[in-house]
């Protein structure tokens, strides 16, 4: 096998395709149709070493009988078999390369100058992100106004927006006093009403409720249907093991008022009511991720 056989096997594959392969997205496409055609993988990268694109050792003799396979011959040899023709040798160099210097020059040239602002954006992503990071946990620790995104037990809100809003929320579906947080579906936002006819709600004011109690009951529930909602209401909750970001109505005044976060009491809840504990007086509204760690 010598170089004046590897380039008519290029020169036969362009004529078969109709197509002269002089970019990465050629080699690509070459490689995609000898898979279809042969269902035997060439990567581009290996084809453009054949072509001269690329410097590399010299073809294997698999990579030859798969592409003369894609022409229809059995082998390599079988191809170079029926295209031996009666051409003397190359007397120079220069004309035993596949592909004339003047066409390789200008494919490395694009290559390098296209791998130039790729780099230099890298770099620069690189910095942007150094720098930002550095200025980010620099400022993060000390900055005064972080108080402003920790939410404490006994700060107040006029309507289930002011409060819904710190927590991305504003699309409720009719259903304001319970939502559940973004991307933590067992997590919910909740704004209740203080001693409200059907929940309850009850405990005590004077430390905003550490422990809440619920237990639902109606005027249009007979007591057996009451004891098999509650039961069910326990059983869902126990599985589930919510946590609930409290905020109660009418407790301080006529708005919300933020009383902690709450999980179900599992050594006090029964079937007939649920007791919520608080097990955060506040919330790091930038650190949500840790909640996960108080639910039982």
């Amino acid at each position: 096998m010598n170089q004046k056989d590897y380039r008519k096997l290029c020169e036969a594959v362009e004529r078969e395709t109709g197509r002269t392969l002089t970019a990465a997205s050629d080699f690509k496409w070459l490689s995609e149709q000898i898979l279809e055609r042969t269902h035997e993988l060439l990567s581009d990268s290996t084809l453009m070493r054949l072509w001269g694109y690329r410097q590399g050792v010299e073809p294997r003799k698999a990579t030859l009988d798969i592409v003369a396979r894609y022409l229809g011959f059995s082998d390599f040899a079988a191809f170079c078999r029926e295209n031996t023709d009666n051409e003397s040798e190359p007397n120079s160099e220069s004309e035993a390369e596949p592909i004339a210097k003047n066409e390789v020059e200008p494919i490395a040239q694009n290559e390098e100058s296209a791998k130039k602002p790729y780099l230099l954006y890298v770099i620069i992503g690189l910095l942007l992100l150094m720098i930002g990071g550095g200025i980010y946990s620099l400022l993060r620790p000390t900055q005064k106004n972080h108080d402003s995104y920790v939410l404490r037990k006994g700060e107040r809100f006029p309507t289930y927006e002011s409060y819904l809003k710190l927590f991305g929320i504003t699309e409720t579906h009719n259903r304001p006093w319970s939502q559940p947080l973004p991307h933590h579906h067992n997590i919910i936002v909740f704004g209740g009403e203080y001693q409200h006819p059907n929940w309850g709600n009850e405990g005590d004011t004077a430390d905003l409720l550490p422990l809440r109690f619920e237990r639902w009951r109606s005027d249009y529930f007979s007591a057996e249907m009451e004891a098999v909602f509650n039961r069910e209401r326990y059983d869902i909750e126990k599985e589930s093991k919510r946590l609930i970001i409290t905020f109660m109505k009418n407790l301080v005044d006529t708005g919300f008022v933020f009383c902690g976060v709450y999980r179900m009491s599992l050594e006090q809840s029964d079937t007939t009511r649920l007791v919520w504990e608080r097990v955060a007086d506040e919330l790091d509204l930038l650190n949500i991720e840790y909640l996960e760690q108080l639910r039982h």
